[in-house]
């Protein structure tokens, strides 16, 4: 299966094991956008402002810190 700690040999355990999510999700992200072009559902060549109007409406209230950093609402970025 592979090893935990590579220096000590340390074997993964399956039920156990904490993986990271790290970049997993880009893969998986472009595999669904590839599925989604192919049962036309997108357009790869449609205006990145016309996706972004079948979104849901949200309004987001972007904030800027005594030193000039964006955040939003009460997260401070």
């Amino acid at each position: 299966m592979g090893l935990k700690i590579w220096k000590k040999k340390t074997s993964i355990n399956p039920q156990t094991s904490v993986f990271r999510i790290a970049s997993v999700s880009k893969p998986i992200s472009a595999a669904a956008l590839a599925h989604m072009v192919a049962e036309g559902l997108i357009d790869l060549d449609a205006s990145f402002l016309y996706i972004c109007t079948l979104l849901p409406k949200k309004e987001i209230r972007l904030y800027y810190s005594s030193i000039g950093k964006p955040y939003c609402g009460n997260k401070r970025v």
